[in-house]
């Protein structure tokens, strides 16, 4: 039921990468056996679930913005720091302008 789950289109990134960590997790899978069941890039997976590492706010904000969905795998790499920056920054002069 999760592996269906994970092939509808409308679940976010979030739930997304929730639902490879449960399979993970309660099926002892690695990431590599879980990217041959789903016919995923081991690399896709990983940024995947690099975004559970992301705080509730940075969560919140790319939830709530149509414009971040580009970068969001750039903010949950090792240059973290300056996306989750540039994101607060873009996301006040949003709401300023809005």
């Amino acid at each position: 039921a999760i592996i269906e789950n994970l092939q509808r289109q409308n679940l976010d990134f979030f739930e997304e990468a929730e639902a490879l960590a449960t399979l993970i997790s309660d099926y002892r899978m690695s990431q590599e056996e879980l990217c041959k069941k789903l016919g995923k890039a081991q690399s896709t997976l990983s940024n995947k679930l690099r975004l559970l590492k992301l705080s509730d706010e940075m969560r919140y904000k790319i939830s709530h913005s149509s414009h971040f969905q580009s970068l969001i795998y750039g903010i949950s790499s090792p240059f973290s720091a300056i996306y989750s920056l540039c994101l607060t920054n873009i996301c006040k002069h949003q709401s300023t302008s809005a």
